[in-house]
């Protein structure tokens, strides 16, 4: 060997073990750097033409797995999923509370029941009752706070929905700007090593935020899209808008999130978007639109149903029961329903006026099946009519100089005359009046207990043969499946003439929503849709209405309660009747004494009744057929029976959300640890490698001596 060629050698091994000793050095750098894949030094020998000329760099390799680095994005995107999910429920599950905590909704309505049965030992104690309203008005406070509370979920649900859309456009933006520099790195042959460590960086950020899935091209750029197939990032990045709702109520209709087109050239984005919400399918903003939209909505309807079958009950009892002195005049609630509407009642019920001191004034009993009333017990009247317009006109009269009822814009009253006189109603023991299930007293609201922004049912009455007396319009019907996507929207401007009319209208295949369900009515008039098979577990959303019932101001879809937000209403802005809560003496805890043989004259109500109070009493052992409402199928069960069931519903909602979460978590770290086994840095193996580098670099440096030597030696002889 030459010593030129010698010299040679030596010089490129100095110069390749530098190069490796600085690949050594950055990897020792970055041993604790998040996401940064260690390099490998390759050398290979170096050639001048047939000859071996020294070593030099062949590569320097960037440790990746590209399986591992796939199963670690799909496991981010599960585990930000429920981790989300949990951390919302368990938020719930404080604001519900233990069964045994006194000021949960357990708590309440058993404190309730108790004082219901205090109040029988002595109905005529003030305190006893001051006492009971309070429970009452707990009670309410109770189902508000926790509607509210509810809501307040989904409204932050909603705001860091938005808050992470931003993070993914700022991510999709990131990765698009490193595709293109990597993409000129890998043309100049420059190593893009440190931007592929910042784009995987992104990705897993992304990852966790939705469900993705990468391509990887020879230029180095990363195609990115979703699982579903719609693209984020490529030739061209896409951009996700939405705009926040702002305060979450029952009535929200969040907007829909769209994905746009961003232009390559000037960043003008497309304002023609694609609806994305069916497209998010795991990670953090998937978890978020369905706590928003659907597992807080599920919860939030079946605490409605709870609370309207609490009102309804305590209302069912209240209107069978009077006070002392009774109340002078009773307003109702708005039913929806028209002067000229059937009457629809069937059974018997008994009104009466009565002093302040008990004493019967008038009685009026009233016989729909036999279309008669009776006043004082004499012989039975017809009534001039089968409408609501003809029963009150004949009441009125009946009432004459003693009394008052009106009907108007869905609303019935009955007053006494004389200050001193009130009002009182009486359902028959063996054949009760009814309507939609309802006693006459209790459909109308007229001594109601408690209420709701909704009505405590939908049961309106009506038949398929009742006049519909709809006008205006349209009454703007969604129907959106369990992903979040909107099916099919309709607008219906009722037409036709009566109830079957309209149910055929909202059943059309091509203008209704025929073609996913199907609209009915149940015997007691309530309006329900079924979706088919394949669509089984749509919902309706009510996102507006132009209709009007004659003058009562409700809605189609107000009237027969069409769309969740009725449901959850049912659990907002729960009260105790005003009347009841400034006066404590309205408090209906007696029952008219009334019979055959009562005469104007006779005392009908005692100070010491307490069967008015026992009847509540009795609510806490009674069943009650209590609608589907959310996950929650349709049952007969007992008050205490379907909060247990509530409580086990939301319970087992968080404990799944756990589960899944830590097995998630466990996977994703399982992943990423070996994932980091292949591509982290190692400080034993690297300083290992630096002590064979640096022996390497002083070995050539001997031969650089060496060489010089002989130089040296060469020219002393010369």
């Amino acid at each position: 060997m030459s010593i030129s060629l010698m010299l040679n050698n030596a010089v490129s091994a100095l110069q390749t073990n530098q190069s490796a000793l600085s690949v050594t050095a950055n990897n020792i750098a970055n041993l604790n750097t998040p996401d940064y894949a260690r390099r490998e030094v390759h050398l290979g020998a170096k050639a001048a033409g047939d000859l071996l000329a020294g070593v030099e760099v062949a590569e320097v390799r960037r440790i990746v797995n590209e399986f591992l680095s796939k199963e670690v994005l799909t496991a981010s995107a599960g585990t930000n999923f429920y981790e989300t999910k949990q951390s919302y429920h368990d938020r719930l599950q404080s604001m519900i509370g233990s069964p045994d905590d006194e000021r949960s909704l357990a708590g309440r309505l058993t404190s309730l029941i108790a004082q219901f049965n205090e109040a029988s030992v002595d109905p005529t104690s003030l305190p006893r009752r001051a006492d009971l309203l309070s429970d009452l008005q707990q009670l309410a406070e109770t189902i508000n706070g926790l509607a509210s509370d509810i809501q307040q979920l989904r409204t932050d649900a909603d705001q860091q929905f938005r808050e992470k859309v931003a993070s993914v456009n700022s991510l999709t933006t990131e990765i698009f700007d490193l595709n293109s520099k990597i993409s000129t790195s890998v043309l100049k042959g420059s190593d893009p090593s440190a931007l592929f460590d910042r784009r995987d960086s992104a990705l897993k950020e992304l990852g966790g935020l939705l469900d993705i899935t990468i391509s990887k091209e020879a230029s180095g750029r990363v195609n990115v899209s979703t699982t579903s197939g719609i693209s984020l990032v490529g030739a061209i990045r896409y951009e996700l808008k939405y705009e926040s709702a702002g305060l979450a109520t029952p009535q929200t209709v969040f907007p829909r999130i769209t994905l746009h087109r961003v232009d390559a050239a000037d960043g003008a984005v497309d304002p023609n978007g694609l609806e994305f919400n069916h497209h998010l399918r795991g990670g953090a903003l998937s978890a978020l639109v369905q706590l928003r939209d659907f597992d807080m909505v599920e919860i939030a309807k079946s605490l409605g149903a709870l609370s309207s079958t609490v009102v309804d009950a305590l209302n069912t009892v209240h209107n069978d029961n009077v006070s002392l002195p009774p109340p002078n005049a009773l307003t109702g609630i708005n039913t929806g329903l028209l002067t000229t509407d059937n009457h629809e009642f069937t059974g018997k019920t008994s009104l009466a006026v009565v002093s302040d001191a008990g004493v019967l004034v008038k009685r009026i009993d009233i016989d729909f099946n036999a279309g008669t009333y009776s006043i004082n017990g004499a012989a039975p009247a017809a009534f001039s009519g089968t409408t609501i317009g003809a029963i009150t006109g004949d009441l009125n009269t009946a009432l004459g100089a003693d009394g008052a009822v009106s009907f108007a814009a869905g609303v019935m009253s009955v007053s006494a005359t004389a200050g001193t006189n009130g009002i009182g109603f009486l359902q028959d023991a063996v054949d009760p009046s009814s309507r939609g299930g309802r006693g006459f007293s209790h459909f109308f609201g007229l001594n109601n207990l408690m209420g709701a922004d909704s009505p405590a049912h939908y049961e309106t009455g009506l038949t398929t043969a009742s006049a519909h007396g709809f006008t205006g319009g349209p009454a703007v019907i969604q129907l959106k499946s369990p992903s979040g996507q909107i099916l099919k929207e309709v607008s219906i401007t009722p037409a036709g003439a009566t109830v079957a009319d309209l149910l055929t209208q909202l059943n059309d295949v091509t203008t209704g929503l025929g073609a996913y369900g199907t609209f009915g009515l149940s015997t007691d008039g309530q309006m329900s849709f079924t979706p088919t098979g394949s669509y089984a577990g749509s919902v309706l959303v009510s996102n507006g209405d132009g209709t009007v019932r004659g003058t009562t101001g409700l809605s189609m879809s107000e009237f027969f309660g069409l769309g969740e937000r009725y449901q959850m209403e049912q659990a907002t802005g729960t009260f105790l009747a005003p009347r009841i809560n400034s006066d404590n003496r309205y408090l209906g805890l007696a029952k008219l004494d009334l019979s055959m043989a009562s005469v104007v004259g006779d005392v009908v109500i005692t100070p010491g009744d307490a069967r008015g109070a026992i009847a509540f009493n009795d609510i806490q052992g009674q069943t009650f057929a209590i609608p589907a409402a959310g996950s929650i199928v349709a049952m007969n069960a007992t008050l205490g029976e379907y909060i247990s069931t509530f409580l086990a519903d939301t319970g087992q909602r968080a404990a799944l959300a756990s589960v899944f979460a830590s097995n998630n978590k466990a996977l994703f770290q399982e992943v990423e640890g070996r994932l980091a086994n292949e591509r982290g840095v190692s400080l034993d193996e690297e300083l290992s490698n630096m002590m064979v580098f640096q022996q390497s670099y002083n070995a050539a440096a001997r031969m650089v001596t060496t060489a010089k030597e002989l130089y040296d030696a060469l020219l002393s002889i010369a």
